[in-house]
């Protein structure tokens, strides 16, 4: 909400300082918001007073779309979504500034690296994947309130790229999205639902002090999105995706998967994972090494595959503890 405010600030100053108005017609005391504030450094009659590209506006329209979300509504934002579109909007901040004003970000603050993250996310598709794979998982369980709230932060995401929406996500489009999600053939392929965020991408400039991170749009059709060792030769638009944040692809550990279940101690459940064969399948696991720390970590689709398999009876945990069991 504060990036949002100083955005919106930056703008009018921007447009009073190239000679243009931010009063609203007929009413000399109200001024224009965020959104028209935007519209007219995109689209306005005044070449001066156009000072954003097409790319800068997603950012800006994702920024307020989240502040508007936040204020209105329930939204939940990842930390490391939280951080893209912080740490883009930091580098636009100081694109404006020095486009408009001549000056720079580094003139008022330190030159510190802000915000902090230890795993900053390097791909938006991979970050993207991971959340709807939660939104799904969230919908298995039922936990259709904790979806939406997840899911408002993504189709902020999706409008961003339109300049023409009005207002913030509201809780009956929400319910659309989830109905059109529930009943998509392929669960996993959210390009086909989010066609708009399949089509953006990160750019990054830069290590250490200073660093800068952009939201860009791809050009051509939006990607599909497949695991590394997938074989499709069908689709020329299809991309494999290499998992660069492993840390938060493989998030779970066998006790946060027990904490899923109500009825099965981890050590019982790690025994369904032995005789499903998980820990043979990178989809489904991996040995994530930390310095000279070793971590046993399943991701969301070994959550799913457990939980299926236990669900529709597949496997018994007791009798996989039985067979497994140490």
């Amino acid at each position: 909400m504060l990036l949002g405010h100083a955005f919106e600030m930056l703008l009018k100053a921007s447009i009073v300082k190239n000679g243009g108005s931010i009063h609203t017609e007929g009413d000399n005391n109200q001024t224009i918001g965020f959104k028209k504030a935007i519209y007219l450094c995109r689209h306005g009659e005044d070449d001066d007073i156009r000072i954003l590209e097409e790319d800068e506006v997603i950012t800006l329209n994702k920024i307020r779309n989240d502040r508007d979300s936040a204020a209105h509504y329930l939204i939940e934002t990842s930390e490391r979504q939280l951080y893209v579109f912080a740490e883009a909007g930091v580098t636009l901040f100081d694109n404006l500034l020095g486009r408009v004003f001549d000056e720079s970000l580094a003139d008022y603050i330190p030159g510190r690296v802000l915000p902090l993250s230890t795993t900053p996310p390097q791909n938006l598709a991979v970050l993207i994947d991971d959340e709807y794979t939660q939104v799904r998982q969230l919908l298995d369980d039922d936990e259709r309130v904790k979806a939406k709230a997840k899911l408002r932060s993504i189709e902020g995401l999706e409008r961003a790229l339109d300049d023409e929406e009005e207002g913030p996500v509201t809780d009956e489009e929400l319910e659309q999205r989830v109905e059109e999600i529930t009943e998509s053939e392929d669960e996993r392929d959210w390009t086909q639902i989010f066609r708009g965020v399949a089509s953006l991408d990160l750019t990054t400039e830069g290590e250490g002090e200073p660093f800068r991170l952009e939201i860009t749009k791809s050009e051509g059709v939006p990607v599909n999105l497949v695991d590394e060792d997938d074989d499709d030769e069908e689709e020329e638009a299809t991309v494999a995706v290499k998992r660069v944040n492993e840390r938060d692809f493989y998030n779970l550990g066998i006790q946060d998967i027990a904490e899923k279940f109500d009825d099965y101690s981890w050590q019982k459940l790690r025994c369904v994972a032995d005789e499903l064969g998980l820990q043979e399948n990178e989809k489904y696991y991996k040995e994530i090494s930390v310095g000279s720390s070793t971590y046993k970590r399943y991701s969301g689709y070994g959550l799913k595959r457990i939980r299926e398999a236990v669900e529709e009876g597949e496997v018994d945990p007791e009798v996989a503890w039985d067979e497994h069991g140490w």
